[in-house]
This record gives structure tokens, C-alpha cells and sequence, in this order.
């Protein structure tokens, strides 16, 4: 199990890095479609660690690199404007907390940028010595 937990890490990394060096803004897609996503109904999300997550992402914008997995930490350290420029704010949709496995899972975010309209994404988060971090996050829509 570990070693699967491992390898999706690493394939993750590698997509954040393909992302972050291909796009302008390296976190979120630009998508004019995106929507939420809402949490589904098999879930059973914990409160408490919603409400962390939520915290995290919140936060996010202003500290990327310490608010990033170590495995996309340093790109995130390359340019943190580009992660999160100034004036980016993160809404977190706690009721769509997925645990996806023990210290990660999954919710939907609302990010607006500066003179822009907001957009969907889901947030892939991951544990970290007791923090909860952003590893990357996809376009939802719907």
C-alpha cells in the first residue's frame, strides 16, 4: 500500500511539473466552464479535517511554498507569484471533503484572481507532518 501511495505521489509530481511548467498560472487551469464539483454521496467526510483542509487552502495564497506538498515545493518556490499572485483568494467548499486515503483527499475550491472572474478546481491535498498540503488541483467541471 505504501508503495502505491508512493508511486501516485510521484505520478502527481510529475503532472504538477508538466502543468506548472507549461502553463502561465502553474497551479489552476485557466477554464471559463469550470463548476463545482459537490462531494459524493458515499462520503463520509470527518468535520474536524475539513475544516483543516479548508484552513490550509485558505491560507494558501498567502504562503504558497510553505502551503505546497514537498514534492511540488520547489517549483512552487521557483515562482510563487506564479502559484499565487497577489490578490489571489481561495474559497474552500468544506462539505466536499473526500478522504481518499489516510492523509489525503480531495475538495472543491473556488479561486479567484485579481480582476478576474472565479473558477472551480479540486484540490488535491495530501498530509504532511501534521499540515495539510496542497499537491495540485484540476478544473471541475461538473
Amino acid at each position: 500500500m505504501k508503495k502505491l501511495v508512493v508511486a501516485i505521489a510521484a505520478v502527481a509530481a510529475v503532472l504538477v511539473a508538466i502543468l506548472v511548467l507549461s502553463k502561465p498560472f502553474g497551479w489552476f487551469e485557466n477554464n471559463p466552464q469550470a463548476k463545482p464539483v459537490t462531494a459524493s454521496q458515499n462520503a463520509s467526510p470527518t468535520p474536524n479535517e475539513a475544516q483543516a483542509v479548508a484552513g490550509a487552502l485558505e491560507a494558501f495564497p498567502t504562503d504558497p511554498v510553505n502551503g505546497s506538498a514537498e514534492e511540488v515545493k520547489v517549483l512552487v518556490a521557483s515562482s510563487p507569484l506564479t502559484a499565487a499572485p497577489a490578490g489571489t483568494t481561495i474559497e474552500p467548499e468544506p462539505n466536499t471533503w473526500e478522504s481518499t486515503a489516510l492523509g489525503a483527499g480531495t475538495m472543491t475550491i473556488k479561486v479567484t484572481y485579481p480582476k478576474s472572474e472565479p473558477k472551480y478546481y479540486l484540490a488535491f491535498m495530501t498530509l504532511e507532518e501534521g499540515s495539510w498540503k496542497l499537491l495540485y488541483t484540476i478544473g471541475a467541471d461538473g
